[in-house]
């Protein structure tokens, strides 16, 4: 039982607590030129729709996605960063990818590695 004890007072200080994490995304600049859903154009064999809103980062396969992932996100002027929306170890990875808009701001243009970069474009619901 002792060893027990010791193990949870051990653990428990070496846990890694997401609440600081969490509030550092939801707290940074959010471009609201971002701000909308976002549509890819060009052939591909999976569409993968983009949002941005406030709060979350939302990638969905499609308009009738059952379970959309969300992230919290936060950009600076090249980048958009983003979290799993939760806590544990789902935050262990924290990617970006690059992003450029259009004078318009309704073309957005990401990469998400190998310099491969896919074209979205704004929908007006």
């Amino acid at each position: 039982m002792k060893k027990l004890f010791y193990f949870t007072i051990l653990f428990s200080l070496f846990s890694c607590n997401n609440d600081d994490l969490l509030e550092f995304y939801t707290s940074n600049n959010r471009s609201q030129e971002l701000f909308g859903k976002w549509k890819p154009i060009g052939k591909y064999d999976q569409i993968i729709y983009l949002q941005f809103n406030e709060k979350e980062f939302i990638t969905t396969a499609g308009k009738d996605d059952l379970h959309p992932s969300k992230y919290l996100w936060y950009n600076d002027e090249y980048k958009v960063y983003y979290i799993r929306n939760g806590k544990g170890s789902k935050n262990a990875s924290r990617p970006s990818n690059y992003y450029t808009l259009n004078t318009s701001n309704d073309t957005l243009k990401m990469s998400f590695g190998g310099g491969i970069w896919d074209t979205y474009v704004k929908i007006y619901d």
